[in-house]
């Protein structure tokens, strides 16, 4: 048996493999070691280059350089140079400089692949990440699993904290290179659930980088500002080769004085000549970075609240900073817990998540994921820009701000309407097991060309990955036509679904309040009724913003906010009336859904919520 672990991270990849059941998960090792830039260049043949070697050669041309493909893989395709690469490529040319050293490693291809994804992530991006694995030869058993899982799993199996008894939850607080990410699991009898999950989209290990990185700047600046102003431009917009290779040299230099400071209570940074080194101290990056981590743990103390917590547990590099577990201990009452290599953490966690889990808590096969490229719809709050991350060695300055608020935009009720928003920055996030994995068959995914929707499978997975299929469903996606933001926005839905139509020209709401696109899909309650959900999009917020003050004129409104229920980003605002709409957006305001019952059913927005959970759901 030979089985393979894969963390894919913004930042950096992480793998682990075992050759046996039971047998501790061993880190594969990447040009000695254990982590993998998951950097990518694409060289003039057309080949793409990973990892150091990708680091390398952008300090002699950054056009063609992609340092973060995870952060793209909403954009479909990039720009690398003059040539568009799709952003599966990218993340398929990572995964294969994995399996290639797996492969020698394992004396032979993996029987098991697990890979992991951030919890919040919806359908369309795993099954962007299981295509990649496709992509990079992996044609055997492949398993999606959430990255809170693995951790919590691998915490609890290397003892570093006991058992969590069923009831008691724990929270991840993962800090890696660009993102913050928050999960509360609670111990269930057949395993995991996740709560809730939240995140920092723009504070992690390379905003510190940054931070630092100005630190510097402005000091030396200070003291010696005729000398040094030139050649600090020259450096954030490096002109020459000779310049670009001092910029690379520099951003690296500054990288590691950060992590020197985890360590000890001072260090030198090395500078490119003429200027001296930066002697800084732990405590002037603790004040750099403080009103960051203050925002990231202030969501974890607002993302815990109510929980029964047994623990707190640190992952990715940056929380390796003494500050980190100070303010966690400060804010939330509980001592994290730390291991030697928390950035190791996810990986060694979901080589173990197979002994964690007995067959009651896997998921049932899934299909596999579509062969041909598609173009995701960007973050919500971000622009769906096709062009590489910009080549330079630290990003523009960020303005700190305070955490997402945990109110709406729109918290208002009317009567005979519950109002659900979904804040896109803090979700909550349904998952198909307690173990939060998915179980993709070792089949040969169709060939690009076909334009056949993923089969689905039943029955157990093996390596020999029998699939069967059933009859083939409508396909309810052309009915959102290019709108790919509004497909992304309404996520599983639409397979869930018995039908959908595009409603623009139809005289319905969409064209009321001037919608670019407007879907409505029927759904056939798990009371018989039936039930639809409309999705709204807009060039603007103006669409989604005219149908909630609709929704606020109705006659006979009373505005209510009870707040009975709320939870990891989720808030519902319910009145009393016998009739109900559920309304969701995004934090941004577009696109946004309402779901309800037809227009003569009378249905308590208890059971409404119900059949909207069934129906509908949170991908986000």
């Amino acid at each position: 048996m030979r089985e393979l672990a894969v963390d894919f991270g913004t930042s950096n990849t992480v793998a682990a493999v075992r050759s046996s059941p039971g047998a501790a998960p061993s880190l594969l090792t990447f040009d000695g070691w254990p982590v993998l830039p998951s950097t990518v260049w694409l060289a003039d043949d057309g080949s793409i280059v990973v990892g150091r070697e990708a680091e390398r050669q952008a300090r002699l041309d950054p056009a063609r350089y992609e340092p973060n493909p995870k952060q793209r893989i909403d954009d479909g395709q990039v720009l690398l140079g003059s040539t568009p690469v799709e952003v599966t490529e990218l993340i398929a040319a990572v995964l294969g400089r994995v399996a290639a050293e797996a492969e020698r490693q394992l004396g032979g291809p993996p029987e098991t692949v697990v890979l992991t994804h951030p919890a919040g992530w919806r359908q369309t991006r795993r099954d962007a990440l299981a295509h990649a694995a496709r992509r990079a030869g992996w044609q055997c058993e492949l398993r999606l699993v959430a990255e809170p899982v693995a951790a919590a799993t691998h915490f609890t199996r290397s003892g570093a904290v006991g058992e969590p008894q069923v009831g008691q939850a724990i929270a991840v607080f993962d800090m890696g290179g660009g993102t913050t990410d928050i999960a509360v699991l609670q111990r269930t009898p057949a395993g995991w659930h996740l709560l809730a999950e939240a995140g920092i989209p723009d504070f992690g290990g390379r905003d510190v980088d940054h931070l630092l990185h100005e630190h510097v700047r402005t000091t030396l600046s200070r003291e010696h500002a005729e000398s040094t102003t030139e050649l600090w431009d020259e450096l954030r917009r490096p002109s020459t080769p000779a310049m670009r290779r001092s910029s690379r040299t520099l951003a690296d230099d500054i990288r590691a004085g950060k992590e020197a400071l985890s360590s000890y209570p001072q260090t030198d940074i090395p500078l490119p000549p003429p200027l001296p080194d930066a002697h800084v101290t732990r405590r002037e990056l603790e004040d750099l970075v403080r009103p960051g981590l203050e925002r990231s743990i202030t969501l974890l103390a607002t993302t815990v609240a109510g929980v029964d917590l047994r623990a707190v547990f640190l992952v990715g590099g940056a929380t390796r900073m003494p500050l980190v577990a100070q303010l966690i201990n400060e804010r939330v009452g509980v001592l994290p817990v730390a291991v030697d290599s928390p950035e190791c953490s996810v990986a060694l966690g979901a080589g173990n998540v197979a002994d964690a889990d007995d067959t009651r808590q896997l998921t049932a096969p899934m299909p596999f994921p579509p062969t041909t490229p598609q173009s995701f719809p960007a973050y919500p709050g971000q622009q769906a820009v096709h062009q590489p991350t910009p080549p330079q060695p630290f990003p523009a300055q960020r303005t700190w701000q305070t955490p997402p608020a945990k109110r709406p935009k729109w918290p208002y009720t009317v009567a005979a309407a519950a109002v659900l928003v979904v804040a896109a920055t803090v979700t909550a996030v349904t998952v198909a097991s307690s173990s939060g994995e998915e179980r993709l068959g070792g089949q040969p995914s169709p060939s690009p060309s076909s334009s056949a929707r993923p089969s689905t499978s039943t029955g157990p997975t093996s390596s020999s990955a029998r699939v069967t299929t059933t009859e083939p469903k409508p396909d309810n996606s052309l009915a959102f036509g290019n709108d790919m933001e509004l497909l992304g926005f309404a996520g599983g839905a639409v397979d869930r679904a018995l039908g959908c139509v595009n409603a623009i020209g139809t005289s319905g709401i969409g064209d009321t309040v001037g919608a670019r696109s407007h879907v409505r899909c029927q759904y056939r309650g798990t009371d018989g009724a039936d039930y639809f959900a409309n999705f709204l999009s807009g060039d603007t917020q103006e669409a989604c913003e005219a149908y909630t003050q609709m929704l606020h004129a109705e006659p006979g409104s009373k505005w209510s906010d009870p707040m009975f229920w709320r939870g990891g980003g989720l808030f519902e605002i319910t009145s009393d009336g016998p009739r109900a709409t559920i309304y969701w957006q995004y934090s941004t305001g577009t696109p946004c859904g309402f779901f309800g019952p037809r227009e003569d059913a009378q249905v308590p927005v208890l059971d409404l919520h119900r059949q909207w959970n069934a129906s509908v759901g949170l991908e986000i």
